[in-house]
């Protein structure tokens, strides 16, 4: 309803260089993206944090980042799957609708552009927590005694 009132009773008109079809197809898609490239990684690596049980993963024969990165891979593929149909839906819908066109190399680049903001996000992620391990580490110990 905003995009409506926004470009008036001419669909043909432009916002910015951004059509009506192109700012209502930025939205939809732009929504499933982020959640698609979301990570919530570092959600676990801070719940075990406060829970104390990240004691519990650093004594065992296992690597806890290995671990959290499984677990998350794990539960990362059925929301792929999920979200990446809703996207295609939405395209569909959308190209029905609007008269959205998405062209072969468009949809290529798009994905690689996904996977690597996934990818970036992931390791981001990682690095900016295994930075600050040790220092979580010494608050833990210093809770304790």
């Amino acid at each position: 309803a905003l995009w409506i009132v926004i470009y008036g009773d001419d669909p043909a008109s432009s916002l910015f260089g951004f059509t009506f079809t192109q700012m209502v197809a930025y939205t939809v898609i732009a929504q499933l993206v982020s959640r698609l490239v979301r990570t919530g990684f570092e959600y676990d690596v801070n719940a075990d944090i406060k829970s104390g049980s990240l004691d519990r993963y650093l004594v065992k024969p296992i690597g806890y980042f290995g671990f959290r990165l499984f677990s998350f891979i794990g539960d990362k593929i059925v929301q792929t799957a999920f979200m990446g149909i809703l996207l295609v839906l939405a395209v569909w819908i959308l190209a029905m609708a609007l008269g959205f066109v998405v062209s072969a190399g468009g949809f290529v680049l798009f994905v690689l552009s996904l996977a690597l903001a996934f990818v970036f996000s992931l390791r981001l992620v990682n690095v900016l927590a295994t930075r600050r391990l040790p220092t979580w580490k010494a608050e833990i110990c210093v809770l304790r005694i």
